[in-house]
């Protein structure tokens, strides 16, 4: 049976969950709302099957890669497209011709509680609901079972994730079923506290005294694609824009601590395609961006990522890269832990989100007042 002895070694993707015939697996939440497994071993049968199913206790699956993944920075020909998504929509072309033919595509979404989940679509407008970067760790508890049943029935499906989500989705598919199964991985910086967020929104609403309804983690439609603006929209169809969570985001201290050791980050993907933002597009063509509406970037891994990208290369634009140009932190190591991430999450557990933000994020004068006597108190 599988046991988590160091949480570094659970990306809480729940595929054991799945994989348990016997109902013997219960998904829990940590002190930060992230999702580990644990055991009624009154109910195991010891059969392995979640060891089976975690590629910590098995090992990456080995895929057909190209020698090289070929590196392409692109842009959604439909300009309304492009305003729409997060980046250059590379994902709205790919998951158009999947829905178009007539599949199925998962990826992450807000539910009515804005938290974030995966969930599937099979028209346009249900899959709209994946549009933009999600900061927030999704579940996918509800997803893999459906994914079984359309490739059961011959359905293409396009599953989007990040790297240790894709891969839990390989493992337990079996291979027989994955001849229509594209997997696409997002170049992955970590996934933040989904209660840090659920407190966030509970915070911003006490403060506006209304319910908030929309979140986006990155709205261009004020600054561009390169501003990092989020924004949310209450009830009453106001939307506001701030950076709060934004900069908590950045602080990576938040992160599931397997994110810190992370053996996604780097060139060998896992994804037939990788889909992330192509920073340094100027290097590529100085007037591809002018607009700054936003560049994909697209690695083609695999034969069949190969294939699935000649099928929607009339609807973009593209530009042949290479791995010089489009390299990033997050495809050479992981993100660092910060050295005050156990002093930073313990006050937050001891303390709650309110005195969290006052302590170490605030702009008010006491605040930053605070903050300059307790370095230099540290100092000393």
């Amino acid at each position: 049976m599988i046991r988590i002895k160091d949480k570094h070694d659970c990306c809480g993707c729940s595929a054991c969950f799945n994989s348990c015939s016997v109902g013997a697996i219960s998904m829990e939440s940590d002190e930060l709302g992230f999702l580990y497994p644990r055991i009624n071993e009154e109910l195991c049968i010891n059969c392995g099957a979640c060891d089976r199913a975690c590629f910590y206790a098995t090992g990456k699956e080995e895929i057909e890669n190209e020698q090289e993944s070929q590196v392409l920075a692109i842009r959604h020909k439909d300009k309304d497209e492009l305003k729409q998504s997060r980046s250059g929509a590379a994902f709205i072309a790919i998951s158009n011709y999947i829905l178009d033919e007539g599949g199925s595509v998962y990826g992450a979404r807000f539910n009515e509680d804005l938290v974030v989940e995966h969930g599937r679509a099979i028209t346009r407008e249900e899959r709209d609901s994946f549009r933009g970067s999600k900061y927030v760790q999704s579940d996918l508890r509800g997803i893999y079972k459906q994914i079984i049943a359309d490739l059961k029935v011959g359905k293409d499906v396009l599953f989007s994730g990040t790297p240790c989500q894709v891969e839990s989705i390989r493992k337990y598919v079996p291979k027989v079923l994955q001849t229509n199964l594209f997997l696409v991985d997002i170049i992955c910086h970590g996934t933040p506290s989904p209660k840090l967020f659920q407190e966030h929104i509970k915070n911003l609403e006490k403060r506006e005294r209304r319910k908030i309804v929309q979140f986006n983690f990155r709205d261009k439609s004020r600054s561009g694609w390169s501003g990092h603006e989020e924004s949310y929209v209450l009830f009453t169809g106001e939307k506001i824009f701030a950076k709060k969570f934004t900069q908590l985001f950045y602080t990576n201290a938040f992160f599931r601590e397997s994110c810190y050791t992370c053996p996604f980050a780097n060139m060998e993907r896992v994804g037939d395609i990788t889909l992330g933002d192509f920073w340094g597009w100027e290097k590529v063509d100085s007037h591809f961006n002018e607009d700054n509406k936003g560049v994909s970037l697209v690695l083609i891994n695999t034969a069949k990522g190969k294939s699935l990208f000649n099928q929607i290369k009339g609807k973009v634009d593209a530009i042949i890269s290479n791995k010089e140009q489009c390299l990033q932190r997050n495809l050479v190591n992981p993100t660092p832990q910060p050295g005050n991430r156990s002093e930073i999450v313990s006050y937050y557990i001891k303390n709650g989100y309110p005195r969290l933000i006052w302590r170490y994020f605030s702009n008010s004068m006491s605040s930053r007042i605070y903050r300059r006597l307790r370095l230099l108190f540290k100092l000393k």
